[in-house]
């Protein structure tokens, strides 16, 4: 992401003509936008799942991509600021390389990243916070794959339903009621499905070789996650040096939970009562409920397919591993360990049953977060997620779980198959036309829980889409159906940029919630219209041609717009409260 965000601000900067410049400058908002929204204000990190990533990434690395937003905070968004060009924190690199601080300046020099008033998105969003995303993964997935980041006050989550990357399934969440400047003030959560003894934190060129996958169904700051051994036999045995010849001991859904501090003040409670020795068992109907500070977290584990194991649950130390780019040992402070199988003793895997093991056996468990903000206290916390109701029924014949879980007034449905088509290759985690079998039901009380046909990303400040009107904190892009079109808005201050983002013709026009209007004459080619609406400033930067629109109508406004149209202020015809302006 960092190389590629650096890319696109040379082309917005430096492309060779208007043309390729506008395409540049509409690439790097919606690469912005992204980054803007699932940056945590508050955690200081970005709560996002991940296809290929590094652990320390995810930790305390910083790359490019913080210092972009860095360029436009008025607060900052990095932490360990006293770390020099190769500072590191428990090992691991804290700067990145391949887009370092040095590079963000000067690229920032031509112009910046984002227009300033975004500025308040980052430093402080209204919470919650979220963003729901379709995965087409070039046209493979029809219907689409699904990504989510929620973004509470003082937590976050992230997840992407069946990707079989590095970082599936991830939360953050801070200790104290404060933007925090070093990474030991941040708690993160993990889950790999692993054999044998489980090392959460190796990589390979950003991608991990474990046993299984998790398939996540997330609604807001909860998540019904299923974890299984890989469908396709070829790579569950790439988790196995020796392969088939190889010998296992373990077989488990494993949470990680990463907690840097010298003094670990947390409070783990099981069953309703305090662990403080460690490792602890505990079986399936055992919440596990946890206070880190302000920032609150519950496992409601459902009970994981028996292949023969002395324990069901166990809580306990992590196990140390090497974590690139520095090969840092890195151990999670606890793990959560969901047993499918372990033995005293290895035992070949030729003498177990491979086909149960790929196509009937599966881990699974709730996930919910919360925190001071959203509960008032930890007690209160406690207190929902005893109240909330969990049912889960394994239909054997179907090799299909299926779960019912309500929390507060929401209730969540999902069903999870354990068989379906997988490819050998590491690209697909699912033969794409499998996703409906993986996960042929799910349901947020009764209704589909993802986006319309159409709609293909939606935030709490943008969306995108081909349906032909897009609306978002009160701005409203309407465009023609099935045409790509893009719309950006700030809660809070109203300032909207919206665009055609492709340079297909079509009819376009824009209402604000301030009741300005934008109209063009005729279609329009690639096109970035910015209205500031505290300054009344109307930035246009458009494709021009000789059937495409000439003009645009702006209604709605009592005093005259300052208008640039590609880098020239132009003459405001009219007056309130209709104008005109040329667009070439």
């Amino acid at each position: 992401m960092s190389i590629t965000l650096s890319g696109q601000k040379m082309i917005a900067d430096y492309g060779p003509t208007p043309l390729d410049r506008l395409m540049g400058r509409i690439v790097l908002d919606r690469t912005m936008e992204m980054l803007v929204t699932v940056y945590h204000s508050q955690v200081r990190r970005f709560v996002s799942s991940s296809g290929r990533a590094r652990l320390a990434g995810v930790l305390v690395e910083q790359d490019g991509i913080y210092g972009a937003l860095h360029t436009l905070s008025r607060e900052g968004t990095l932490i360990h600021l006293d770390s020099g060009p190769d500072g590191k924190a428990q090992g691991l690199p804290v700067w990145g390389y391949d887009f370092p601080p040095g590079r963000v300046a000067i690229q920032t020099l031509q112009q910046p990243w984002m227009p300033a008033w975004v500025a308040d998105l980052i430093d402080d969003k209204p919470v919650p916070f979220e963003e729901t995303a379709a995965e087409t993964t070039r046209g493979n997935f029809k219907p689409p794959l699904w990504r989510r980041s929620y973004l509470g006050r003082w937590h976050g989550l992230a997840s992407a339903d069946i990707r079989g990357g590095t970082v599936d399934v991830m939360a953050q969440w801070v200790r104290a009621p404060a933007k925090p400047t070093r990474m030991e003030e941040i708690g993160t959560l993990t889950l790999r499905y692993a054999a044998n003894d489980p090392d959460l934190a190796n990589t390979h060129e950003g991608r991990s070789d474990e046993a299984g996958l998790p398939i996540t169904f997330q609604s807001r700051n909860r998540a019904i996650v299923f974890a299984k051994p890989w469908s396709n036999r070829e790579r569950f045995l790439r988790a196995f040096a020796k392969g088939e010849n190889a010998t296992v001991q373990q077989l488990a859904t494993v949470i990680g939970l990463w907690n840097f501090t010298d003094r670990k003040d947390w409070e783990i409670y099981v069953g309703g009562q305090r662990i403080t020795a460690f490792p602890h068992r505990c079986t399936a109907g055992d919440r596990i409920v946890i206070r880190d500070g302000v920032s609150y977290l519950a496992v409601l584990p459902i009970a994981p397919t028996d292949l023969g194991r002395d324990a069901e649950i166990e809580i306990g130390p992590g196990r140390a591993g090497k974590a690139p780019p520095t090969d840092a040992m890195i151990t999670p402070a606890l793990t959560i360990s969901m047993f499918n199988l372990r033995k005293p003793q290895p035992v070949p895997l030729a003498a177990l049953d491979l086909a149960a093991i790929t196509s009937r056996t599966y881990g699974a468990f709730v996930l919910e977060l919360g925190d001071v903000d959203q509960h008032g206290s930890f007690e209160a916390f406690a207190r929902h997620i005893a109240a909330n109701t969990l049912n889960a029924t394994w239909q054997a014949d179907r090799n299909l779980l299926e779960v019912a879980y309500r929390s507060g007034n929401d209730l969540m449905e999902v069903s999870f198959s354990s068989t379906f088509g997988q490819p050998a290759e590491a690209h697909f985690a699912v033969t794409p036309g499998q996703q409906d079998k993986m996960m042929p039901v799910r349901r947020l009380n009764g209704q589909w829980p993802y986006l319309a046909t159409g709609i293909d990303r939606d935030t709490t400040w943008a969306q995108q889409g081909t349906t032909g009107r897009l609306e978002k904190n009160g701005a409203v892009l309407t465009s023609e159906p099935g045409r790509k079109a893009y719309l950006i808005c700030d809660p809070r201050s109203g300032g909207v940029i919206a665009y055609n983002p492709l340079p297909d013709p079509q009819a376009w026009s824009l209402a604000t919630r301030d009741g300005a209007r934008f109209t063009a004459d005729g279609k329009v080619g690639l096109l970035r219209l910015e209205y500031r609406p505290w300054s009344g400033e109307v930035l246009i930067d458009h494709q021009s041609g000789g059937a495409l629109a000439k003009r645009l109508a702006i209604s709605g406004l009592q005093q005259p717009p300052r208008v640039i149209v590609n880098g020239a202020r132009v003459d405001v015809a009219g007056s309130a409260p209709d104008f005109q302006v040329a667009l070439s």
